[in-house]
């Protein structure tokens, strides 16, 4: 018997122990009455064509004990599939096994005799458990109500850069050079100099520019070429670097038979498994003539925090056997972190991540 295991989650640093809702009594009689409707077909067509009662009453038998160790095992049938429910050995999340499910099988088959019985004592139930679960040691679950995924926080190094700019401002064009100015003719004056005369003659002289007769070429004066924000150069920006993220080392999965795969991104691991769409996920098929895997049995991934593992609602359910010795049982639907060299135990099927040899 395996004992459920506290799961230590990275995320946030405590340990807790996997729960399951118990189903309510609505569901376990209409799973009931699927199963029933699946046993009463199958003896039915058997009559159906060949007109023979014994032999149609034994398949029935045969289809009532073809669902005793589909529960027994993987703890499902066809109205536990359709209702979403999964039975269990009390107290744990695992299917009850051959024993316990006998057990309740055998007093639920006789119960039969009196008509109703199994209806009344299904729809009595409560807490996932009627009279028959609490003697045989059993009980159902809902499972919609198990949490899908708790998705580890990792924290990137590294911030934001922002590259500063300085800010630079243009000059505005120069004036164009003013064209030269003839000084006027004074005409002599024959009085006394005033005062502001005086003044004005005592005043250094001006240069201007000389006058030019109509013999000689007018000189050709270029204006200074004005000065425009364009020609300033801009002043060097300052960027940051990005953060070089240093490349992960390669992961292998080792499985029992010898077979090797990397993984990259995240790999779905079981007897048919089937990626969800969309995601790119490698779908690893993994041969087990005993059926004890899932189709979709679990799921493996990797990020800069190290390898994470996810138990992909499996019927035998995956336990990791960790470096240090510790068994850990895997909280079906949850990612948990694991480090390498952990043996991860699906079924009769074992599996060993590895890093660069």
């Amino acid at each position: 018997m395996t004992v459920r295991s506290t799961v230590q989650r990275a995320s946030r640093g405590t340990a807790s122990v996997a729960t399951v809702s118990p189903a309510g009594a609505g569901l376990r009689v209409t799973a009931y009455l699927i199963d029933l409707v699946v046993v009463l077909v199958s003896g039915g067509l058997w009559w159906y064509f060949t007109r023979a009662v014994v032999p149609a009453g034994i398949v029935a038998v045969e289809a009532w004990v073809g669902l005793t160790l589909a529960r027994a095992a993987l703890g499902v049938t066809p109205g536990g599939w359709a209702t979403r429910t999964v039975a269990n050995a009390a107290g744990t999340d695992h299917a009850p096994g051959l024993r316990a499910e006998g057990i309740r099988s055998v007093i639920f088959g006789a119960l039969h005799l009196t008509a109703i019985g199994p209806l009344v004592t299904t729809a009595l139930s409560r807490e996932g458990q009627d009279w028959i679960d609490k003697v045989a040691g059993t009980a159902a679950s809902d499972t919609r109500g198990e949490a899908r995924a708790s998705v580890a926080r990792v924290v990137t190094p590294g911030a934001s850069q922002r590259a500063a700019t300085d800010s630079w401002s243009g000059f505005a064009p120069g004036q164009a050079a003013a064209a030269p100015v003839e000084p006027a003719s004074v005409a002599p004056s024959l009085a006394p100099p005033s005062d502001a005369r005086r003044a004005y003659e005592t005043m250094p002289s001006i240069p201007t520019t000389p006058r030019l007769t109509s013999a000689q070429p007018m000189p050709m004066v270029q204006a200074p070429a004005p000065i425009v924000a364009a020609q300033m150069a801009p002043a060097p920006t300052v960027s940051t670097p990005a953060p070089i993220v240093p490349a992960l080392p390669p992961v292998w999965i080792v499985l029992d038979s010898g077979m090797r795969a990397e993984l990259v991104g995240v790999a779905v691991l079981g007897r048919a498994p089937a990626a969800q769409e969309g995601t790119g996920e490698l779908e690893i098929a993994i041969p087990d003539p005993t059926r004890s895997l899932s189709r979709t049995h679990v799921r493996l991934g990797r990020d800069v925090a190290g390898v994470w593992v996810e138990d992909a609602f499996s019927g035998n359910g995956t336990s990791a056997l960790l470096p240090d010795g510790r068994l850990v049982e895997l909280v079906r639907g949850e990612r948990t972190a694991v480090p390498l060299g952990t043996t991860l135990i699906m079924g009769e099927r074992r599996l060993t991540l590895t890093g660069p040899a």
